[in-house]
């Protein structure tokens, strides 16, 4: 699935609680998110193995909405629980218009099928469902000895009540083994006027190595490792990095935010959400436009 799948919105975090809900109710929203490609797997947090949801439910819009059924394929133990590894069984998508059904989902399975991925026509309705719920986008700071990189993410997710943090990159980013090596990272908090500079960074998923004398903003150094700080940043997480786990498409990073510069409540910032889900709308029942880019 290319990215032009994937929409750009501007929200606040307080308008993704009860996006995403297990089959008892529970608010998932958080505590889900996709991390492998291939194969095709969510990770969700769970406080115990006895709490694997069976199934999860997306609100896309308020219409467009989806039923996700997976089964639990391994676990790591963290401070507050388990991480799963969830794969994706069934998935029914509801709401969608009859364009989107018989038209633009088998096309989308046909454009799939020539990526390097090979998705099936059932993981493409799961990955499309994956992103029913909004997924904030971040900058990603790797410094180690003389190596830096920037460039954004959008498959993470932080447990707030532990203060674990996950991400996932893919196995081809250069940067995932001096991520490795350094043990941290920078997490950069974006306003969505800065999605368009974040955009531009992402052709250094390929790099060996970036020059700063390279980038157009200037930098402060972050208040516990004294790394590199972009000066767009309304916020960041400081995260060390426990435990990572090499899959075939992605390598999954575990580990803990160490100190946080919270951003403020009401700061909108940049998320990616399925094109399916439009208009999307907020808690309100306002639509919220499409950030330009």
């Amino acid at each position: 699935m290319a990215i032009t799948e994937f929409i750009p919105v501007g929200l606040k975090g307080t308008e993704i609680a009860g996006k995403v809900r297990s089959e008892t109710g529970t608010d998932l929203s958080l505590r889900v998110m996709v991390m492998c490609l291939e194969p095709l797997l969510f990770g969700i947090w769970v406080p115990d193995r006895d709490t694997v949801p069976s199934q999860i439910m997306l609100d896309g819009n308020g219409k467009v909405k989806a039923s996700v059924s997976g089964v639990a394929e391994n676990y790591l133990e963290v401070r507050n629980g388990f991480f799963c590894f969830w794969k994706p069984q069934r998935t029914q998508i509801t709401g969608l218009s009859l364009k989107q059904s018989i038209v633009e989902l088998p096309r989308i399975f046909r454009q799939s099928r020539k990526s390097k991925f090979r998705f099936s026509y059932d993981e493409v309705k799961h990955l499309t469902a994956g992103y029913f719920c909004p997924r904030r986008i971040y900058v990603v700071v790797v410094e180690h000895e003389a190596y830096l990189n920037i460039f954004p993410m959008d498959l993470h997710m932080h447990h707030p009540e532990s203060n674990d943090y996950a991400f996932s990159l893919q196995v081809t980013n250069l940067a995932t083994g001096e991520i490795k090596k350094a043990k941290r990272v920078l997490v950069c908090e974006l306003a969505s006027e800065s999605l368009k500079t974040a955009y531009d960074l992402g052709k250094n998923h390929g790099r060996t190595r970036l020059g700063k004398e390279e980038l157009s903003f200037t930098f402060e150094k972050s208040h516990k490792y004294g790394l590199l700080l972009p000066d767009f940043a309304v916020g960041y997480k400081e995260v060390s990095i426990e435990q990572d786990v090499d899959l075939s498409s992605h390598t999954i990073f575990l580990g803990r935010v160490e100190y946080q510069k919270a951003v403020a409540t009401e700061q909108v910032q940049p998320y990616h959400v399925h094109r399916f889900c439009f208009p999307y709308q907020n808690r309100k029942g306002e639509d919220v436009p499409k950030l330009g880019v």
